[in-house]
């Protein structure tokens, strides 16, 4: 049996571990997130938890290097975004496989991955470091423009400025915005970049790379709010683009891989596609979030992404799949801001066999933010069917059943 050190925790990662029986699970984790919910933790079953402090912060390496001397660890992931960092570091200091130093780098900071790749032929968006409104306001040409953090995710902070009159209210928006559920409280220290709109529209790769050959890819189709703010309404697996732009983002996906020389690992890439070329948005070291997973489970008949990564990683059979069988897709509610009165239709969600994921977190009487990113969204249900047309129809006939009624509340 493989021991598999998770830095952070799931219930996608979990789920897979329970029903795997070749890996163990241990968890490190910041003891300020487990104690918000330890008792989640505990119900993962690992074989034991270890916490101390990793994002941001050097703690972890003595306390995790004593731990693999006595357990041995066979590999180390990340199970969100600000664990990449310390699992790679960890992965590299036991002499295990990991996406190597360079692809952590890039991967973890959106100005060094711009930077690494300045003199490659990947498309990138122009782009500059910022310190100030000042700065922004001399990028800024006329035409829109986004202005994010360097190092978070969830698109957090990310919004998009057309007049230059409100680059200022945009910047303190930006150097303000905050989140909790999977960040440490304390302290973050936060870069600033600002980077031309691309118009078009957006996908994902997922690319899993094995002894630095690839031998997994995947494309989404993503759909964000629009607007001045990009949280993620919609992902859908495969891509239902065409067929020269599905092989145009894998392509570009490869010229990615091998510009940061990955090693071993899932490179999770975002891309906007403008007339039929792919320009890289960001990337990540690690499996992707937004349900994608799941819904790659169900298109790709059983193939889990979460053990694919992990087996991989330990030097194990990734269990890949064939080609995709069906097509999944995954849908956040969307209501207007305010409070609501009342939520109509939501019994669908049972009703339907199509739907396999659905949730709705917000009840009567409560208040709806304005939804700037991943955090503040309300709700979801995924669906899964042999053929876009029926899935379409489905989620065609799910929107238009779930109804929100909302109230708009006086500073909306």
């Amino acid at each position: 049996m493989k021991k598999i050190l998770m830095v952070g925790m799931h219930d996608g990662y979990a789920s897979m571990f329970r029903n795997d029986r070749d890996l163990e699970l241990y968890v490190l984790e910041e003891e300020a997130l487990y104690k918000k919910n330890s008792a989640a933790y505990e119900s993962y079953k690992p074989a034991g938890i270890l916490l101390t402090k990793y994002q941001q912060s050097d703690d972890f390496r003595a306390a995790a290097l004593q731990w693999h001397r006595e357990i041995g660890f066979d590999a180390v992931a990340p199970a969100w975004e600000y664990g990449v960092h310390a699992s790679g570091v960890l992965a590299e200091t036991f002499g295990l496989r990991s996406p190597g130093r360079r692809a952590l780098e890039a991967c973890t900071d959106k100005l060094v991955l711009r930077e690494m790749l300045s003199s490659t032929s990947i498309r990138q968006p122009r782009w500059a470091r910022v310190s100030s409104v000042d700065d922004v306001a001399r990028f800024h040409r006329g035409t829109p423009i986004i202005l994010k953090p360097s190092n978070r995710h969830a698109s957090v902070g990310v919004i998009r400025v057309d007049d230059a009159a409100h680059i200022a209210d945009a910047w303190q928006e930006c150097v303000t915005a905050n989140e909790s559920r999977t960040v440490a409280d304390r302290p973050r220290a936060v870069e600033l970049m600002v980077e031309e709109f691309v118009p078009g529209y957006q996908v994902s790769v997922e690319t899993l790379v094995r002894d630095r050959k690839v031998v997994f890819d995947n494309v989404c189709l993503m759909l964000t709010a629009g607007g001045p703010y990009f949280p993620i309404l919609s992902v859908t697996v495969p891509a239902p683009i065409p067929s020269h732009e599905y092989e145009a983002a894998v392509a570009a996906s490869h010229s990615l891989v091998a510009s940061l020389e990955v090693e071993n690992g899932m490179i999770h890439s975002e891309w906007k596609v403008c007339d039929s070329h792919p320009y890289l948005i960001e990337s990540a070291a690690r499996v992707p979030g937004a349900f994608t997973p799941e819904l790659a489970e169900k298109a790709y008949g059983g193939f889990n992404m979460y053990r694919a990564q992990v087996r991989n990683l330990a030097g194990l059979d990734p269990l890949l799949p064939g080609p995709e069988r069906s097509i999944a897709s995954v849908r956040w509610f969307h209501p207007p801001s305010g409070k609501l009165k009342a939520i109509h239709g939501a019994d669908a969600l049972e009703a339907d066999p199509a739907v396999f994921l659905r949730r709705i977190k917000i009840a009567q009487g409560d208040e709806v933010p304005v939804c700037r990113d991943g955090w503040h969204r309300i709700g979801y249900f995924a669906a899964h069917a042999p053929t876009k047309r029926e899935l379409d129809a489905t989620v065609s006939r799910i929107l238009e059943t779930v109804v929100f009624d909302m109230e708009p509340s006086a500073n909306s």
